[in-house]
């Protein structure tokens, strides 16, 4: 759970560190407002990153004027949202007040989106070390291919199999994401825990008008766990420990609605790749996890890297995730293996396990031991299937 000390403390690391891969200063509401929209379109297609209105590039607070009174402070949220709406996908953001130094400050936090670009004005953007800019035709493909490289496939050409498989990834994110939600209680990491679970209920809700959902009797069930999810994509906290403790109980609810949809999947779903293909598959998460985490050990001084490295575990947690809930991996008997590893990643993308950014300590050595045991396992598991 966020405190207004821990706010303030994240707002002093930002201004010492200064504007980067991950922080953007203005000192007020651009006259430009799409400057604004191109900023937050940046940060979700490349990663986690908080806008704080208020500050000048020099990281010297300001405040602003309009985010002294209540009433103010409404019509500039109400402004901010409809900066938003110029955001092709949608995002979600979380709109804060701080005060500091008796100077009222906005900070607004956006995550990594689920889609690989967003888009102001038809222009994709993402976000280079501490500019906004456009991407290029080749960074719009390397995105593109690695946005797809997370997914997984189905090859059958059985419509209701497509579908099954289909279904079962959404499912599975939602159970992974819900699974350790009391280590996402700050930000970013609610905001993204939060625009995870919206995305996923986006996902079963176009999924829950199929045909083979209504044959199936999902389509209601499905129906149902998407509002749910939607709801909790919306929801908002304030002070007091109750407000969490909604939010963890509303997840229960999901996983009550989920849990047995998943156990008639995976006596639905079948086998559908080969195996050289799914060895192909994890070999390709482990050699993606190994490229990441050599990146990030000569780049350990750098915290916008750094930044980048925690996300890459996230989204690889869910990687793993998917390709433990496929049926070939109960036939090659590494499911639990790779439920694991998937577990380890979620951790390391938390403050609690990833640890501070502060002088003296070095989180690379702080998590060598959790992240070279998930390489280590995925590389047992490769040897082990091609054993088979």
């Amino acid at each position: 759970m966020e405190s207004e000390e821990e706010r303030l403390k994240l707002l002093e690391l930002h201004i010492k560190q200064g504007e980067s891969q991950t922080v953007e200063f203005k000192e007020g509401v651009p006259d430009s407002v799409r400057k604004l929209a191109e900023n937050i379109a940046s940060f979700a297609t490349s990663n986690q990153g908080t806008v704080y209105l208020g500050i000048r590039n020099s990281g010297g607070i300001v405040g602003l004027n309009e985010a002294k009174a209540p009433q103010s402070r409404d019509e500039l949220q109400r402004r901010i949202i409809g900066i938003i709406a110029m955001i092709e996908p949608q995002i979600r953001v979380d709109i804060e007040f701080i005060k500091k130094d008796l100077k009222n400050i906005v900070r607004i936090t956006v995550p990594k989106g689920s889609e690989p670009l967003y888009y102001v004005g038809s222009i994709p953007y993402l976000r280079d070390l501490s500019t906004s800019r456009p991407a290029r035709p080749n960074e719009v493909t390397e995105l593109h291919q690695k946005y797809f490289s997370n997914r997984i496939v189905s090859l059958s050409e059985n419509q209701q199999e497509r579908f099954l498989q289909d279904l079962l990834v959404p499912l599975a994110d939602v159970k992974l994401a819900l699974s350790d939600i009391e280590n996402h209680f700050s930000n970013p990491n609610l905001s993204q825990l939060q625009n995870d679970l919206g995305s996923s209920g986006q996902t079963l809700l176009r999924l829950s008008v199929k045909p083979p959902a209504k044959s199936l009797n999902f389509d209601e069930k499905l129906k149902h766990a998407a509002l749910k999810l939607s709801d909790m994509r919306a929801y908002q906290f304030y002070i007091g420990r109750s407000y969490y403790d909604t939010f963890i109980e509303m997840g229960k609810d999901v996983l009550q609605l989920i849990q047995p949809i998943i156990q008639q999947l995976k006596k639905e779903i079948n086998i559908v790749h080969s195996k050289i293909e799914f060895s192909e598959m994890l070999r390709s998460a482990i050699e993606e996890l190994r490229v990441n985490w050599d990146l990030g050990k000569r780049r350990r001084d750098d915290v916008s890297e750094l930044e980048k490295l925690k996300d890459s575990f996230r989204t690889l947690a869910y990687r793993f995730n998917r390709l433990a809930i496929l049926p070939e991996s109960e036939k090659y008997q590494i499911q639990a293996d790779l439920f694991e590893i998937a577990k380890r990643l979620r951790a390391v993308s938390t403050p609690l396990v990833f640890g501070p950014y502060t002088l003296g300590f070095d989180n690379i050595i702080h998590i060598t031991p959790a992240v070279e045991t998930c390489i280590k396992i995925g590389e047992s598991l490769i040897d082990h299937i091609n054993k088979q």
